[in-house]
């Protein structure tokens, strides 16, 4: 054998060439599994609790939006219901003060419209 651990001949040479090649990727690509495996682990539970958190936000919004969304149309109809009013109010003043112009007295003492 040389000092640089091949042997003379070429094609024992390629062929521990090849297996120390094999031996030093199959020693790091399981090296590589072991810590991308952990690292996968602590991604999806920490995907996991973000998608959780995230979830509860959403649902804290949702539900604070229906509750604004209640309190707005209940302020809305609120506002409907006066404004019905006033204008009814308008509406009757309007017609009792027509009934009183309008209404005259013939000589019959009858009432009739003008």
């Amino acid at each position: 054998m040389h000092t640089d651990g091949l042997h003379p001949s070429i094609k024992s040479g390629r062929i521990l060439i090849e297996k120390a090649l094999k031996n030093w990727f199959t020693m790091h690509t399981q090296k590589q599994k072991q810590k991308t495996q952990h690292h996968h682990q602590l991604d999806y539970q920490q995907q996991r609790t973000k998608y959780q958190e995230l979830q509860k936000q959403q649902s804290q919004i949702y539900e604070d939006n229906n509750q604004q969304h209640y309190q707005q149309q209940k302020q809305r109809q609120k506002q409907k219901m006066q404004i019905k009013y006033h204008h009814k109010q308008y509406e009757t003043k309007q017609y009792q003060e027509y009934q009183r112009n309008n209404v005259t007295v013939d000589n019959n003492n009858q009432y009739r419209w003008s």
